[in-house]
């Protein structure tokens, strides 16, 4: 039938009639079921494909041989679901965002709820449903706890409560509030418990937030927390909360172990190796990357049927564009071996659930997708409204779905306008729906799903050994109500006594909670056969401040443990100890060639006031010639001069006569030196300063002696301008150096110190000889100047006087420059071919790819694209995953490549960094911590600036994709360019 009202008639029939097939009864008819707050589902007749009901969906999907999909709650019962979790009575609470995406009124009118639901007669399936609450801003996670929940909705955290038994919510506490109220797919969420009894959460956001909004006051405390983008943890009971390294957009999940996982959307997965905590306790170390991203970016998924329309990312269809709630599996019902772990990931575009593989390698996991049985995902529907957007390990050992189940779920702030105005009519269509189910083995049932409530002390402790992880999250929390002398008797046992090693770390978490645990206690965990065991009780280790002998040694015996996971929490542990033992074990890790570097970020978050200078007299051995271990040498040395200890740094500067090692460790010296003391040198000690001569003087002559090492005259380069009286002398090295004759890694070397200069005559020395540069050299020089506004002057000029034409700026330098504070200088150049302040209708006819030729066409990518983007092993991945696109139109090809600020992702947004010397950084914020922030640039370079040294953050609104693109390049060579891609995107389909 095409009548235009049957799939909302269908709909309200089924809602008002029919009862939920699977349980039997139906909400409206429950005698204990509450009222449902009153709105009008919308409208769903405009949508081009009608709703299924809820049997028809669940046979829609396809799930992995071996195992079925059971439906445990539909609508009316449920409707709008995005979360869930169990109480202790084993009834099922739900988050339902009926407000989703822009309010109930379109105006952002709040309409979420939380329901609970209960299986009264235990067959699995839920038959009852009550309204806690209603008219709550967009919710977006949930946990039980205590006699209540606690509810994420920004700009709040909640606890609800209800104090007299009816199953409404009488009992609202503001727990914390501040959160951005931005995009509801940005919006912090996620609830879920670590193995120490802290809630975390997903902080949602892309990027950096820097305003006041930023903090985050704990009602609780009435203290306020300054948060940015990072992801957190808090104290439920203390009102405690503490950053985490993040952001995560929507989960922030746990192993069974306590290794914490976070996902956005074009990553299905990523591990957070190092947390914010130990990489911010040391305020002058300038943080790296927390976190292994475990795939390319979109990587590919495999749906149950053909590409449907969409109204975002059109050209990624059969990619990753809406990844959520990236979860580790915690259980043994669905995959009772424990060699791997399994981690789902949901992609509600595609309307899937992705499994995949994780195996441990080194301090992170390698993961794989699992391509057993079908050729389409684990879980995938036929159902183009199906939307999974959540997945859970239950209590009973299933994996639990969330289905929010929407027409449209892409959220209308990310589509171009034309698609608003697409999707306008059916925006809201499905929001009086919803589905959750559970897969399960097919050929073994799911356990029932315990009622903890009332368990004993005895009882509750034997649980801490479940499989499942719910449960024993659970049963830890329970514990914390019972007398803390009986559940310590109880505990003790199980350290040794545990069925599982899952069983026996959450014994030694339970003790942590209730009291810390004594030397002797943490010595049997510090030499225990399971390694995570050793790996945590070095956490617990921790509070000790004057750790004795026997627990010493235990200590030291870890830094050659055969997991390395274990030595990276120990390079994290020693930070605690101010012993000369910590100290001395800094300095050994440090040197050792099989250091991964996050041990020794690890390591280097660990250096303080009490171990600085003995560890940088061990650093000090460490051969120079490895760029790693000058890397370390110069933070170290760095370092010793934040926390004031000059006496290593005087030592190694003291040179006559000196070796290569010995001159390479001054250069580095000296050039922490002029980096901390500026260029007037104000404040040096004398003893440094008098070494500096001599320094710079055997810099120089390594430089110019061509059968100098390599390496050796790259380092020398930082000894140039070094002295204040040297500038004349040190600009006629450089300019011996800017010559074709000279290697480019030399070169591309000294163009990078230049341009940390504030001499004009720095500028005008690169400048000077533009016509012999190479295109490379010349992108170099450009980026010196960028970076350099007292210089931009003197770049007009050269632009002015035709010295520099404007074909030598490659487009997006143009755009980086005319985002620059002093912009207008440089609109009559670079204005006509970037155009910010109209819209030109496309042209597809213009270019057609039949016209084009694909060896061309990479010719034009490589010159024009790849400082970017990476295809076909060539450029850098910084810009989205140009392999992700599937099968692209000309009109969205040319669309993404002509107008890439019509819908910018946060993540590719650019932002301009002004340090307090006066130099501008500009690139995407990839991460920041307490003490920093990271910036890549568009040339593939990142820069971790500290906090302390920026003056001035702006967001430019921009992509790193510039604009005007076709008019550098002429109508063939976009044809060129357009066949490349596409013939590119089927290869990497094959």
């Amino acid at each position: 039938m095409k009548h235009a009202t049957f799939p909302f008639v269908c709909w309200l029939i089924a809602c008002l009639v029919v009862p939920f097939s699977a349980a039997g009864v139906n909400a409206a008819e429950s005698p204990t079921a509450n009222k449902a707050s009153s709105f009008t589902p919308a409208d769903e007749s405009a949508a081009p494909t009608p709703a299924l009901a809820p049997a028809a969906s669940q046979a829609a999907w396809e799930v992995r041989a071996g195992f079925r999909i059971e439906l445990v709650a539909a609508e009316p019962l449920v409707m709008d679901p995005v979360a869930i979790d169990w109480d202790p009575e084993g009834r099922l609470w739900v988050v339902e965002m009926a407000d989703y995406p822009n309010g109930l009124d379109g105006q952002g009118q709040p309409g979420g709820r939380i329901r609970v639901l209960e299986d009264q007669n235990e067959d699995g399936q839920y038959e009852t449903s009550h309204l806690f609450i209603d008219g709550l801003n967009f919710p977006t996670g949930i946990v039980t706890y205590r006699q209540g929940v606690i509810v994420t909705a920004a700009p709040d955290i909640l606890y609800l409560e209800d104090t007299n038994g009816d199953n409404i919510c009488d009992l609202k506490k503001v727990l914390f509030s501040g959160y951005s109220q931005g995009n509801q797919q940005l919006r912090v969420n996620g609830l879920r418990w670590g193995l120490e009894g802290w809630l975390y959460c997903a902080s949602g956001s892309h990027v950096a937030n820097f305003g006041k909004d930023s903090k985050i006051k704990s009602h609780l405390t009435g203290q306020e927390i300054p948060l940015g983008s990072r992801d957190f943890r808090f104290h439920p009971e203390t009102g405690e909360l503490e950053p985490l390294s993040g952001p995560s957009q929507f989960g922030r999940n746990c192993d069974a172990w306590g290794n914490w996982f976070g996902v956005q959307n074009s990553y299905p997965l990523w591990h957070y190796v190092l947390e914010d905590d130990y990489l911010s306790r040391n305020p002058h170390l300038p943080t790296p990357d927390p976190k292994v991203v475990m795939t390319a970016p979109n990587p590919r998924v495999y749906p149950a049927k053909p590409p449907q329309s969409r109204f975002h990312s059109q050209n990624q269809a059969g990619r990753f564009t809406s990844a959520c709630s990236g979860m580790i599996y915690r259980d043994t019902l669905l995959f009772p071996s424990n060699e791997i772990s399994h981690a789902f990931t949901c992609e509600p575009v595609h309307n899937l659930v992705q499994h995949n593989h994780l195996v441990r390698s080194g301090v992170s996991f390698e993961m794989s997708r699992d391509v057993s049985g079908k050729s389409v995902d684990f879980l995938a529907s036929r159902d183009r409204w199906t939307r999974p957007v959540m997945t859970r390990t239950g209590p009973d050992g299933a994996l639990w779905v969330v289905d929010m189940y929407r027409y449209v779920i892409e959220h209308p702030h990310w589509l171009p306008k034309e698609a608003q105005a697409v999707v306008a009519p059916y925006l809201r269509a499905g929001d009086g729906r919803g589905r959750i189910y559970r897969v399960v083995p097919q050929e073994q049932p799911p356990r029932s799903i315990p009622k903890l409530a009332r368990l004993t002390t005895a009882e509750l402790v034997s649980r801490l050994d479940d499989p499942s992880g719910w449960v024993r999250d659970a049963a830890k929390q329970l514990l914390l109500e019972k007398p803390p002398a009986d559940v310590r008797a109880a505990l003790l046992p199980m350290l040794t006594t545990a069925a599982t090693p899952q069983g026996k770390l959450n014994a030694w978490y339970a003790l942590q909670m209730i009291e810390p645990c004594d030397q002797s206690l943490l010595i049997q965990g510090l030499t225990d056969p399971e390694n995570e065991i050793r790996r945590h009780t070095l956490r617990f280790a921790e509070a000790i401040e004057q750790p004795g002998a026997a627990m010493i040694d235990a200590v030291k015996r870890l830094s050659t443990d055969a997991d390395p996971a274990v030595r990276l929490q120990l390079a994290l542990s020693l930070g605690a100890w101010k012993q000369p033992f910590a100290s001395a074990l800094i300095g050994e890790i440090l040197t050792q060639e099989d250091s991964s570097p996050f041990i020794r970020s690890a390591l280097l978050s660990s250096l303080n006031e009490s171990n600085i200078a003995e560890v940088a007299i061990a650093v000090a051995r460490m051969p120079m010639r490895d760029a790693g271990f000058r890397d370390v040498y110069r933070k170290v040395a760095r370092q010793s001069l934040d926390y004031r200890q000059h006496q290593p740094l005087i030592e190694a500067c003291a040179i006559e006569d000196p070796t290569d090692q010995e001159l390479a460790r001054a250069i580095v010296v000296a050039g922490v030196a002029r980096q901390f003391w500026g260029p007037t040198l104000k404040g040096i000690p004398t003893e440094i300063e008098a070494s500096l001569g001599a320094v710079v003087r055997h810099a120089r002559t390594v430089l110019v002696t061509e059968t100098s090492p390599q390496w050796l005259r790259t380092l020398a380069i930082d000894a140039l301008f070094l002295l204040p009286n040297s500038l004349s002398t040190d600009l006629d090295t450089a300019r011996s150096l800017l010559q074709p004759t000279v290697p480019f890694e030399l070169q591309l070397a000294l163009i990078q110190h230049l341009g940390k200069q504030s001499e004009p005559e720095c500028c005008g020395l690169m400048l000077q000889g533009w016509s012999g540069y190479s295109p490379k050299t010349r992108d170099s020089i450009l980026e010196a100047v960028l970076s350099q506004p007292t210089w931009h002057s003197q770049l007009v000029k050269a632009l002015d006087e035709q010295d520099v034409k404007v074909s030598d700026v490659s487009l997006s330098l143009r755009q980086r420059f005319l985002s620059q504070p002093d912009s207008k200088a440089f609109h009559k150049h670079f204005r006509q071919v970037a155009p910010d302040d109209q819209r030109r209708p496309l042209n597809t006819q213009r270019f057609q790819m039949s016209q084009g030729n694909a060896e061309r066409g990479k010719e034009v990518f490589v010159k024009n694209c790849s400082s970017c983007h990476r295809l076909d092993d060539e450029g850098k991945h910084i810009g989205p995953n140009l392999e992700s696109l599937t099968n692209p139109t000309v009109a969205s090809l040319l669309e993404a490549i002509l107008e890439p600020n019509n819908a910018v992702e946060a993540k590719y947004q650019t932002y301009l960094v002004v340090t307090a010397d006066g130099r501008i950084i500009s690139g995407m914020i990839t991460s920041e911590s307490n003490n920093s922030l990271t910036i890549l640039r568009p040339d593939g370079e990142s820069s971790a600036v500290r906090r302390s040294d920026i003056d001035e953050i702006q967001a430019t609104g921009k992509s790193l994709m510039p604009e005007g693109f076709d008019r550098v390049i002429s109508s063939g060579q976009m044809a060129d360019l357009l066949t490349y891609l596409h013939q590119q995107q089927q290869a990497a389909q094959r």
